[in-house]
């Protein structure tokens, strides 16, 4: 295999017509995700002039993962993955029809927005594992780090195609055509489910009789032994509360601290996803998955840059640059983290371990966020943003020591035979 970068890596991934269905509904249906995403937060702002509220909708959108993701990891193991993604994608339509309704009928009150965050986060927890779990049976094994990879390309190209439209949208029309499109796209994702198959058969838990409680607990076992993913996901756990809360907070940033107006907000998210959106490319380009620990873990130093940057900034050209170094540091961290734990977790316990990192990935925000929309009421937006990026540096300084050991578990090209648990215990 060539050395170079290449995007023959991407268009590998690409001939797999399944998965290629798979990733252009991604794309729509995440796309309609930001432009809805962006309007909620500007309604909120409105609603409310609270940063506080803006950290609440946000951790209820994003905290039921805390007791969704695992187990709908274990029923993932146990289900035809492809039918529990068609399952979730129908759940997640609800979400946006009924914000439509009620926005133009007047009867949309800030109580309803939260109960409504509250469904999505427990929906988005049901799909984010199911899009995970799914990925693997989508492609060959060969092709499974670019995939990865590629699914990061596509989140983080809604998230710039997203915003842009929102912006715009929400001057001219207002914030409830944000919620009509989203539901039209996530229409549309629906359609394209139904000619998706898989390319290889399942691997399901061999244990699919035993308690649901215990198949959960032992896929938190597995994760927590296994000397090449436990690292990774405290380091996303790192940079999920730290980092990634930023971005809720920016209809605060856009609207109080620099004074400008949505459109201002648009391309403030979009610079984000544009900065991801080169992460994830890079790595999807890259010839093979040897030396991506070392790029996920100094990533999150990458982005607590980006985020002094953006938080220090008086003007507000400086601040899009710093959005931009920390969007390419949320890409490479977490999509980097992603597809080294796909390559290195054995596939009975797929679901479960990558519903582990949807916990993080969704949870880890939630919590953040709202801590963060706390203090903003009393320091103001920049110095929690500031915090963040310290938090941050103290994981990066607690990974970096154990990169080699990270490297030698998960930097796999060949499937695993043995789960670490099973080693565990032959070892004793």
């Amino acid at each position: 295999m060539s050395g170079k970068i290449s995007p023959n890596r991407i268009l590998r991934a690409l001939r797999h017509r399944g998965y290629a269905i798979f990733t252009a509904g991604n794309l729509s249906s995440m796309s309609g995700e930001w432009v809805q995403r962006v309007g909620i937060g500007w309604l909120v702002w409105e609603m409310t002039h609270s940063a506080s509220w803006l950290g609440i909708i946000a951790c209820a959108d994003m905290l039921p993962a805390v007791l969704i993701s695992p187990l709908a990891g274990a029923y993932s193991d146990r289900m035809n993955r492809l039918r529990f993604v068609k399952m979730a994608v129908n759940l997640s339509a609800l979400q946006p029809l009924v914000l439509t309704l009620l926005y133009f009928t007047g009867l949309l009150d800030i109580w309803l927005i939260l109960f409504l965050a509250l469904y999505n986060g427990v929906v988005g927890a049901l799909r984010q594992s199911s899009w995970h779990s799914v990925i693997p049976y989508l492609v060959d094994r060969e092709s499974l780090a670019p995939a990865v990879a590629l699914g990061s390309v596509t989140f983080n190209l809604s998230r710039f195609i997203g915003p842009a439209i929102a912006g715009p949208m929400i001057a001219t029309v207002g914030p409830g055509y944000t919620f009509l499109l989203n539901f039209i796209a996530l229409s549309g994702y629906r359609i394209g489910l139904q000619f998706i198959k898989l390319v290889r058969d399942e691997v399901k838990n061999p244990r699919s009789g035993t308690n649901i409680l215990t198949e959960t607990i032992e896929g938190f076992r597995y994760t927590i032994r296994h000397p090449g993913i436990a690292p990774l996901i405290f380091l996303l756990l790192g940079s999920s509360i730290g980092q990634r809360p930023f971005v809720d907070l920016l209809p605060g940033f856009a609207a109080q601290v620099f004074e400008r107006g949505p459109e201002a907000l648009g391309w403030m998210v979009s610079l984000v996803g544009l900065g991801a959106l080169l992460g994830g490319l890079f790595l999807a380009m890259r010839p093979s998955v040897r030396g991506q620990s070392f790029i996920a873990i100094n990533a999150i130093l990458i982005g607590a840059i980006g985020l002094l940057i953006f938080a220090s900034s008086q003007q507000f050209w400086l601040a899009l640059i710093g959005l931009t170094i920390a969007g390419s540091s949320l890409s490479l961290s977490g999509v980097g983290t992603m597809s080294l734990v796909q390559l290195a977790v054995e596939d009975s316990m797929r679901g479960r371990v990558m519903s582990i990192y949807g916990l993080i990935f969704r949870s880890g925000p939630a919590l953040g966020t709202l801590i963060m929309g706390f203090a903003a009421e009393y320091v103001g937006l920049r110095w929690p943003v500031a915090v963040g990026a310290g938090i941050c540096l103290f994981f990066w300084a607690i990974t970096i020591r154990r990169r080699k050991t990270i490297a030698k578990h998960v930097e796999l090209e060949a499937p695993r035979v043995k789960s670490t648990i099973i080693e565990a215990k032959a070892a004793e």
